[in-house]
């Protein structure tokens, strides 16, 4: 056990009295050795009660593990991040959402061993998925990994290993991401053409709130209701965060932008012409069946599932660019 790597297990937090308890007894359940393990928690002033339960949680503790660090800091979710890299030990630090439990108790470990056995690698991580059924957006996105062990161009930050030699090499979280903070810094590793790795043989749970406030709550059922709140969505709140992702000169970005700028021009010229339809929607339906390893009927089902909110991010993005607003951190908020 002494020969394995000292680690650091680093969980920002914000109000998730509801669930933090879960989520202490599941890093409490890992079997990699404590000695061995220093725990990083960023409290963004939680007001429900959470602050306290980490408190008594690092008393009680304390002395099982390396070290355990409570911090209270205002800040957004890359901020809290961005503390917990200047707190860490050891040359690996497992990013573990506070509302996210372990696959099991040998969860950590394999991790590690991973990395450690793949020197190319710089980033590892399981899938985690909203409790209960899954929804078409978990799907759509599991059908993209291949079985086990998958190279992917990022990666979530619910239970996610990174090497500190990555941060060394292109810097931390952008402190201007109010989301989507990790899909950002992804895009930076990839364009640094830096290794990461899904392992898609299992997955975390990520406990529902009782209210889901970005994204994932839009499309966290079925309803019709929640599907256009999550254009609208796309429309109003990700251009600020698209902007970001252009920000590291992602192509694919660009490309989505001015493919999904094009569709409604593509569908009335059809009306005259319809070959134009043809080689406009085939090329792009192609792209989604073979994103759809697992199941390319989900290829055709992403297809038509990410037309509006192509659109809405596309024609937001022009109108964000063309008021000149600013994106501004906010606040880690559940």
């Amino acid at each position: 056990m002494d020969s394995l790597p000292v680690i650091t297990i680093a969980v920002p937090v914000f109000n998730r009295r509801y669930c933090i308890e879960s989520v202490l007894t599941s890093i409490l359940s890992q079997a990699y050795p404590r000695k061995r393990t220093k725990i990083v928690f960023v409290d963004n002033y939680s007001t429900d009660g959470t602050f306290e339960v980490l408190q008594s949680f690092s008393e009680k503790e304390r002395d099982a593990y390396l070290e355990i660090s409570l911090l209270r800091e205002k800040s957004n979710i890359p901020q809290a991040r961005n503390i917990c890299l200047r707190n860490m030990v050891g040359d690996f630090i497992l990013f573990w959402d506070s509302d996210v439990l372990a696959p099991d108790s040998e969860s950590v470990k394999r991790l590690v061993e991973y990395l450690l056995n793949e020197k190319d690698v710089v980033a590892i991580g399981y899938p985690y998925y909203l409790e209960g059924e899954q929804k078409l957006d978990e799907k759509i996105y599991m059908m993209r990994l291949n079985d086990g062990f998958t190279n992917v161009s990022g990666l979530g930050l619910g239970f996610t290993m990174i090497k500190k030699e990555t941060f060394d090499k292109i810097g931390g979280f952008d402190e201007k991401m109010d989301y989507s903070e990790d899909t950002e810094f992804f895009l930076r590793v990839k364009g640094a053409k830096l290794k990461t790795v899904a392992d898609s043989r299992t997955h975390c749970i990520h406990l529902k709130p009782e209210v889901f406030k970005h994204s994932r709550g839009y499309v966290a059922t079925t309803k019709r209701l929640n599907y256009l709140k999550y254009v609208k969505y796309c429309f109003r709140q990700m251009p600020r965060i698209y902007d970001g992702f252009l920000g590291t000169r992602s192509r694919t970005h660009y490309f989505r932008l001015i493919i999904y700028f094009f569709l409604p021009f593509v569908l009335i010229v059809s009306f005259f012409y319809w070959p134009i339809a043809l080689l406009y929607f085939i090329p792009l339906l192609v792209y989604h069946i073979f994103k759809a390893k697992r199941n390319r009927l989900y290829g055709f089902v992403s297809f038509i599932y990410y037309l509006l909110p192509g659109v809405a991010i596309s024609y937001g993005y022009i109108l964000y660019k063309i008021s000149g607003k600013e994106s501004r951190p906010q606040s880690f908020k559940s």
